[in-house]
């Protein structure tokens, strides 16, 4: 019997392994379902307008895969990071703002994340002013002791708990032909040209295409300095995680919409987060919620401060930051330690919860995806870094990316201009 035990698990952990190594480079994508915010960015906005909120979920998967295609592109063929292109193409000051714009988007992400492991302490009912700062100081010593792959193993708590909630969308047995009309028909008593329900949409799309991830993927394919002949292959890859974000995506919302939206519970709150688990874990469903935070909180932390020095050192030539070498990385301690403290003194003195500030960090989030789109679509059509050949290819993607993000940016003023009157 102990025998069988054995072989079924040896079994199962060799298949799970090699569908992440199928999806190779693409994994970060699975982030946008995995995170703190997409949790409680698609809690709030899936309970605030139903399955209505995932309108453009369709379009936010080709504009994912098609992103994630010119970088591929871009990385294999220069080797070079998003930041040195930047740098070396349009000089510091456009690269300075550039960085400033991704700093505010990168501290609202380390705030969600820093606010995710509050809730988490909430639940268990432990102050958490002491214990964020306690955790901080042994994420500290840990990063000095440890590398960057001792890091990513926090990020299979995001996989389980995402998992968890499609999981628990089956078992909630919503109604999929309804929500697959709502999904693709839109709001209805006349969300559609409400500033609100546009405002949930671009957090959304803020959720799944986040700048940090965009900069660290590239950054990770450039220092692989493969042959570009394997592009047919990592492209193969990208396309098949960004179909999966996707679906992971619409399922928890299937999920939630179930378990929230349908019972009238439009305003969630930490006392409400754990419902969509219940089909799942019953009783349990709030404590491994709690776990669950805590768990891909840590792994937040220590990526998007990563991320930071990351671009800082593309940006500046201030060197290469390496993501085995974390003790070593005086680019990586200064922005943990700045970003981090950042966000504590915010969460102490404005006493915001996480899924009071989500919406609002994911919507910073899409304000960035304009002007990455921008450089990605301005380096794929420079012939003296890619091939007129390759160029020919990516012109139907280029004009995706340059209509869809033209449209985003439009939304996205629109939005800010209608919050920034009722200020």
């Amino acid at each position: 019997m102990i025998e069988k035990i054995a072989s079924f698990w040896t079994e199962l952990r060799f298949r799970f392994l090699s569908f992440f190594l199928l999806i190779g480079s693409g994994l970060l994508g699975l982030i946008g379902t995995s995170d703190v915010g997409a949790i409680a960015t698609l809690t709030v906005g899936v309970a605030k307008f139903g399955m209505s909120s995932q309108l453009l979920i369709i379009l936010i998967g080709l504009i994912w895969a098609a992103v994630q295609e010119m970088s591929l592109r871009v990385a294999l063929v220069t080797k070079k990071g998003l930041g040195d292109l930047i740098r070396e193409r349009y000089g510091v000051s456009v690269s300075l703002f550039v960085f400033c714009l991704f700093f505010l988007s990168n501290q609202g992400v380390v705030i969600q994340n820093l606010a995710g492991l509050k809730a988490s302490f909430q639940i268990f009912q432990l102050p958490w002013q002491p214990a964020t700062v306690l955790l901080s100081l042994f994420l500290f010593i840990f990063i000095v002791k440890s590398s960057f792959r001792k890091v990513q193993k926090f990020f299979l708590f995001g996989l389980i708990i995402s998992f968890s909630y499609v999981i628990s969308a089956f078992l909630a047995r919503p109604n999929w032909l309804e929500s697959a009309r709502k999904s693709f028909l839109g709001p209805e008593n006349g969300h559609l040209f409400s500033v609100d329900y546009w405002f949930v949409t671009l957090a959304i799309l803020g959720t799944i295409i986040t700048p940090w991830s965009l900069f660290f993927s590239h950054s990770v394919i450039a220092k692989k300095k493969l042959n570009p002949h394997y592009f047919s292959l990592e492209r193969k890859r990208v396309y098949l995680s960004s179909f999966f974000t996707i679906l992971v995506i619409w399922l928890m919302a299937a999920g939630i919409n179930q378990t929230l939206f349908q019972r009238g519970i439009n305003n969630p709150d930490l006392s409400f987060a754990h419902y969509p688990l219940i089909p799942v874990f019953g009783q349990w469903a709030q404590i491994f919620l709690s776990l669950g935070f805590l768990g891909i909180s840590i792994f937040g932390l220590l990526i998007v401060p990563f991320s930071s020095a990351l671009v800082f050192s593309e940006m500046f030539g201030y060197g290469q930051t390496e993501e085995n070498n974390l003790g070593k990385s005086w680019h990586f301690f200064f922005f943990f330690i700045l970003q981090l403290t950042i966000a504590w003194f915010f969460l102490f003195f404005s006493q915001k919860s996480l899924f009071e500030i989500t919406l609002v960090v994911d919507y910073l989030n899409a304000t960035a995806l304009p002007v990455i789109g921008y450089f990605l679509t301005k380096f794929c059509e420079d012939k003296s870094l890619l091939e007129a050949s390759q160029n020919s290819i990516l012109n139907w993607r280029n004009l995706l990316i340059k209509v869809s993000l033209g449209l985003v940016g439009f939304g996205i003023l629109a939005v800010f201009l209608d919050k920034l009157i009722k200020i």
